[in-house]
Formats: structure tokens, sequence, C-alpha cells
């Protein structure tokens, strides 16, 4: 099993070659086709959903921002990190300022835990998953310890590229499982609650 170090380290040189790829035409189509397939996929996981947590699109991350703009009909909650906090704002497809990390914030206030409950899903980036539900992060703590303290009845899934899906990565005692995982190619549940019924047709 590859440590977290490694795991990390080859996810951000993998972002970092598709980033400077990107100038390219050919590649260009490809980040644009990714975008559209990643879009349907995360249209399906927030199908009935009504209010979402999402992210902006840095270091060559999994780019979310055609799903967001396309689907209007959203309430869409951006993070924000103040004093090595996680807090979220509304998106509203305006400028946003520069946060820590090369992050991207919204304007506006940030909103109170009693808000964020009623959130219907909840999409977050992350380095990698595993195929039993973990995620990696970067190593800062900021969704763990957020995640923590969220309902257990909102679903929250990672998104990735399908490339960055391992067996099994390193976890602790505090990691949380997910309810799945969205890539550009397919959705992976670990959860079977939240797993949409197959629907027949009736006779």
């Amino acid at each position: 099993m590859f440590t977290k170090h490694a795991i990390r380290q080859l996810i951000r040189a993998r972002r970092i070659s598709r980033v400077n790829l990107q100038n390219s035409y050919i590649c260009n189509k490809e980040h644009l086709g990714r975008s559209l397939t990643l879009a349907r996929n995360l249209q399906i996981v927030t199908e009935k959903a009504k209010c979402i947590t999402c992210y902006l699109p840095i270091k060559g991350e999994p780019d979310t921002r055609y799903f967001m703009t396309s689907n209007k009909h959203l309430k869409v909650l951006l993070p924000v990190i103040i004093d090595r906090q996680l807090y979220w704002r509304i998106w509203r497809n305006a400028k946003e300022h520069q946060g820590p990390f090369g992050t991207f914030h919204p304007a506006g206030k940030n909103l109170s835990k009693h808000f964020l409950d009623k959130t219907d899903v909840m999409l977050i980036p992350a380095a990698a998953v595993d195929k039993r539900g973990y995620r990696l992060g970067w190593g800062k703590g900021y969704y763990d310890r957020y995640l923590a303290r969220v309902k257990r009845s909102i679903p929250v899934f990672a998104v990735v590229f399908d490339n960055e899906i391992f067996d099994e990565i390193p976890i602790n005692d505090w990691d949380k499982k997910l309810t799945g995982v969205v890539t550009e190619k397919r959705i992976l549940y670990f959860s079977r609650t939240h797993k949409p019924q197959v629907r027949t047709r009736s006779k």
C-alpha cells in the first residue's frame, strides 16, 4: 500500500502535468470533454437537491465550473478558509477573491452551521479516494475537521479523476467514510442508503 505522502506526490505530479498540457488544442478538447462528462455525473448525484456545497478547481483539480454554471436552479455554497478554519459562502457566479493555498473565495458573508445543516448534498475535492470509501486530502485537515461535524443524513461525495481512485489508502481513526465518489467516468457508491433506486417499467 502506498503511503499518504507517496500518493500526494503522485497526484500532484499528474495534475501539474495536466495543467501544463491544457494549453494545446487537443488537450483543451479533452479537458472540455472531461468537464462535460463530470457535469453529467454530478447532475445524477444532485438530481433531487436544491442546495449543495461544491468547490472552484485549483491546481489541476476536476473542473466543476461547467456543472455549476449549467445548473442555475441549485444554490451552491463554496468553501472559504479563514484563520485555518473552513467556512461557506453562497456562490453567485461573480468575481472571486484570492484565498490561501491558491484558492478562490466568493464575496459575501459566512453562513451559519444552521444553514449548512439544510444542505442536500456535499461535493468536496480530494487528492485521492480508495474503493472502501475513504478520502485523502492534502494534509491540512480542513475538510476532516468539518466533516466530523456534518449531519450523517447529508450525503458527501468526493470529486476526483478516475485514475485517482486507489484500492486502499492509509486512514486514521477520525477519517469519515464517504457516501460516494464522482469522476469523469463513473460514480461509485459506498452507502446503500443514498444509492439511487433502479427504475423498472410498469407492466
